[in-house]
């Protein structure tokens, strides 16, 4: 018992920890014909919800959901567009990195015609 306990404390301890990198939460907007567009974190214990994360300058986005004709942006508070992509099938993993050194908080944008996905977070 006592090796179990060391083998599972050398594992934590091995995982990769960086300060400030991690997850981007993504929340909803869902798009609606009559400009009411709304924002909503998906709490669902299976959600369909695309997962952004950070390492260093680069940003992987994972999505089990096929989103058709999407729009990839990454964007800072002032309107800067630090990067932009079209993707005509966005599924699986996705990776980018952000050129240019932007700095603060910084917004990605994962946009179709039906929904888009916002997450913010900063470098």
């Amino acid at each position: 018992m006592k090796h179990l306990w060391i083998i599972l404390i050398a594992m934590l301890l091995s995982l990769p920890v960086c300060a400030g990198n991690g997850i981007i939460p993504l929340y909803t907007e869902i798009k609606s014909n009559n400009n009411d567009d709304t924002r909503v974190k998906d709490d669902r214990s299976l959600s369909t919800t695309p997962t952004a994360t950070l390492e260093g300058n680069v940003l992987c986005i994972y999505t089990e959901k096929t989103l058709e004709n999407a729009r990839i942006t990454v964007a800072d508070a002032q309107g800067n567009v630090w990067f932009d992509a079209e993707e005509s099938s966005l599924s699986g993993s996705y990776s980018f990195t952000l050129d240019g050194s932007p700095q603060g908080m910084l917004i990605l944008r994962i946009e179709t015609k039906e929904i888009c996905y916002i997450g913010e977070f900063s470098l």
